[in-house]
């Protein structure tokens, strides 16, 4: 009957507008909220959940409380093991044991003692709880038993708690909401695949459409080369296992400073490293500094990493670095039907052949008479005098610095 309860087809129309606009689930969450509040629903708490596709993170979840705004927490991978997870009304729901839970909060029926995160929402003034759940199939085929989908409760301070019509709308409004949340999280996780695989410039630019063969354009940057010295004798000797985590871990020595200082990692080549810090129409000096900077905290991590290894008695690796200033052609380049966003030219395999002179220098940091000009005085860079680079006709002049800076 009209007029007899709540009517959810304003919030699923307004929630149909969000999932075509790709509504981030941080703005997603607290709009519902308020329009499930305004059409007559007394809501206190709100909270969306859902697995996601990340190299740290294996699920996201948004909390919104009427008075205090919406919070994110993103989950690492294997919070799903943790006691206040297998101790959450959510988790039936998860595992397909239900699509719904419904608890109440009043009196002493109050379910603290299996479920502790009640005992928050009775603090809240909440009389009753509910909770669903909408699994996602993919490619036309139902959902799976993992239930991949999207989790929501609701938690209202209603005098005798949620009446019929309340839970009959947020049944209706719970598919629209995963839809858009689908939606939202679809492209926050193309995002982070694309910034894991490419780098966040380079992924942002393929999103955004510079997908094809040739894109190209010629930019000013810095080049960071790096390449791990002993790594061929090492995966002589490791297993496999060890092997992939050594290297892991070098690697992460080399590429958190890059990132730390505002470069890109452009691409792992095995046991090397190609970053770029681009000058964006900056000054170079800057720039050539936060290479700098870099570089220099990328030798100290690796060298902390061989301390750590050396008094467990594992092998260790050295690092050589080299840095470069030049232009680049930054964009698509590959086969028809296999791509690689990158960087190309004369500076990257100066760069490269650079680096291939630290073991015979007995220097891990060299730099280029280009980097060094731009860097200027007051970088403090040594010069080593001029040096043959393969295939490249004069002799350049190197530079090195201090390593402690």
């Amino acid at each position: 009957m009209a007029g007899a309860g709540p009517d959810p087809r304003p919030v699923i129309d307004w929630l149909i507008r969000q999932a075509l606009l790709a509504t981030s689930t941080d703005s997603l969450l607290p709009g519902c909220a308020e329009r499930v509040a305004a059409m007559g629903i007394p809501v206190v708490r709100a909270h969306l959940s859902a697995t996601t596709l990340h190299p740290q993170f294996e699920a996201v979840s948004l909390s919104w409380l009427r008075d205090a705004g919406v919070e994110t927490v993103a989950h690492e991978h294997g919070t799903s093991d943790e006691a206040p997870w297998q101790r959450s009304p959510l988790r039936q729901i998860a595992i397909g044991e239900t699509d719904e839970v419904r608890l109440s909060l009043a009196g002493s029926d109050v379910d603290v003692e299996r479920y502790p995160i009640l005992a928050d929402f009775v603090a809240l003034g909440g009389t009753d709880y509910i909770a669903l759940g909408t699994a996602f199939g993919i490619d036309g085929k139902p959902p799976s038993s993992a239930r991949t989908g999207v989790l929501s409760s609701w938690v209202t301070d209603r005098p005798g708690g949620f009446t019929g019509a309340d839970i009959a709308a947020l049944r209706s409004i719970q598919p629209a909401i995963s839809a858009a949340a689908r939606v939202a999280l679809n492209l926050e996780i193309a995002r982070t695949v694309m910034a894991t695989y490419l780098g966040p410039d380079a992924g942002s630019r393929v999103l955004q459409g510079e997908i094809r063969r040739g894109d190209v354009q010629v930019i000013d940057a810095a080049i960071l080369f790096a390449d791990l010295r002993g790594f061929t004798a090492l995966s002589d000797s490791a297993n496999r296992a060890e092997l992939a985590s050594t290297l892991n871990a070098y690697l992460q020595a080399m590429a958190e400073p890059v990132a730390g200082h505002g470069g890109q990692v452009l691409k792992f080549l095995g046991d090397g490293m190609l970053a770029s810090f681009a000058l964006d129409g900056q000054a170079p000096a800057p720039v050539c500094a936060r290479a700098l900077a870099a570089a220099r905290q990328a030798l100290a991590d690796t060298s902390a990493l061989n301390a750590e290894r050396a008094k467990a008695g594992e092998p260790v690796m050295s690092l050589d670095i080299a840095l470069h200033l030049g232009d680049v052609l930054y964009g698509n380049v590959g086969s028809s039907s296999r791509l690689d966003f990158t960087v190309i030219g004369p500076a990257v395999n100066a760069a490269s052949r650079i680096e291939a002179l630290c073991g015979e220098l007995d220097c891990p940091l060299l730099i280029s008479g280009a980097f060094a000009a731009a860097a200027g005085p007051d970088a403090g860079l040594r010069p080593l005098g001029r040096h043959p680079l393969r295939g490249i006709r004069q002799p350049q002049e190197l530079f090195t610095a201090d390593l402690a800076g």
